[in-house]
């Protein structure tokens, strides 16, 4: 019972929020939410490892979270608070027990990487409560690290020099949330970049074509070049310690195709090589033959065929041109069978050599020459005069 003009503050019991800690920590709980008049608390564990509280009747006990077998635990309490009426409310809060481990820094495997790489050192593999991560260089060449602070950090692997390799060494420093700090250590080896030899495509060219070899997508340091030919018919380049060297293509007679096979050695600085090779197909050509036609005998003032038609080759073109005589003009010069008219031969002459030249050019720009000679005779001029018979 309660005093008459006493207010009655209604009955509620709040355990407070639930927690989450580790093994070892002073936990406390908080019935300070909960309200009525004069009331009393009582606490009780009702599940997990056991804990023992403080003062189970005070509005805030504290206790020690346990040791436990699993990662996690959960602890649940119940408050249950008491009137001065005699009425009873309860409420429960569950405190999450994790298990406290000891913090194991792991830096990661130590690696071997080129130069100018960019390089991943990596401690997630690291155990501990809450964790941070501190890493730091504490050998060799000095680099920027990115994210320092984090499980991983990065870096640029540097160029070295006289050396053939360098090694970087890192510590990883984690501290728990207690503060306690385990260290490990990993080591970065850097060695120098290879060269990289290309020798280019490879091509396909007509016999007698200017060819340029290419080695200029080569990469390495102060790399010098050297060309040799492995196979096929011989050829003189025009500089062996060049990155495009150039060169002839061979005449390969009768046969369709032949392969010239050449190799590009690339060095660098310090003497780390690397080869490619390419491989260069030349097509044989058939050179035209020109025929200018069988030379000829013919009357002044008659008209006259040149014949060039039996001159041989792929797609050829035609250019005749007078070389002798007593000029002509030619129908079409540029055809098989060019026309003109025999010109008249001076009276003191009996007969006059006209010379002809025909080229022929076929598709791939091979040419061939032939001359034939025409003979012009002067007309007979006969004639038949009837006399009287006396």
């Amino acid at each position: 019972m309660y005093a008459q003009g006493d207010t009655q503050i209604t009955l509620k019991a709040d355990a407070g929020d639930d927690q989450k800690v580790y093994e070892g920590d002073e936990v406390t709980l908080d019935g300070s939410g909960s309200t009525g008049n004069e009331i009393t608390y009582q606490w009780t564990q009702i599940d997990g490892e056991m804990a023992g509280l403080s003062d189970p009747n005070a509005e805030r006990p504290i206790f020690t979270a346990p040791d436990i077998d699993d990662d996690e635990e959960s602890l649940i309490f119940q408050l249950r608070i008491t009137d001065n009426t005699d009425l009873t409310k309860k409420d429960t809060c569950i405190i999450e027990v994790v298990k406290k481990i000891i913090p194991n820094a792991n830096a990661g495997s130590d690696q071997t990487v080129y130069e100018g790489t960019t390089v991943t050192l990596d401690g997630s593999r690291s155990t501990g409560n809450e964790i941070t991560y501190e890493w730091t260089q504490i050998d060799g060449e000095p680099v920027i690290l990115s994210n320092p602070n984090e499980a991983n950090a990065t870096f640029t692997s540097p160029y070295i020099d006289e050396a053939e390799e360098e090694s970087l060494i890192f510590q990883l420093t984690i501290t728990d949330k207690d503060g306690l700090t385990d260290t490990d250590v990993c080591a970065i080896k850097i060695i120098k970049n290879p060269p990289h030899a290309n020798a280019g495509p490879d091509k396909t060219i007509n016999e007698e074509e200017t060819v340029t070899l290419d080695g200029s997508d080569s990469t390495g340091n102060e790399i010098t070049y050297q060309w040799r030919q492995t196979a096929g018919l011989s050829v003189t380049l025009s500089d062996l310690n060049s990155d495009t060297p150039s060169f002839t293509a061979p005449d390969i007679g009768d046969d369709e195709e032949k392969s010239l096979t050449f190799e590009l050695t690339v060095t660098d600085k310090n003497s780390l090589e690397d080869t490619d090779t390419c491989v260069v197909k030349v097509k044989g050509q058939d050179t035209p033959t020109a025929d200018a036609g069988p030379d000829k005998t013919v009357d002044e003032g008659n008209t006259v065929t040149l014949d060039g038609s039996g001159s041989v080759g792929d797609e050829l073109t035609y250019k005749w041109r007078q070389t002798a005589g007593t000029s002509v003009s030619l129908s079409e010069s540029d055809t098989d069978k060019p026309t003109f008219t025999a010109p008249y031969i001076d009276d003191e002459d009996d007969d006059e050599s006209l010379t002809f030249e025909l080229t022929v050019t076929n598709k791939n720009n091979l040419k061939d020459t032939d001359t034939c000679v025409i003979r012009v005779e002067k007309g007979t001029g006969w004639c038949f005069i009837k006399t009287a018979e006396w």
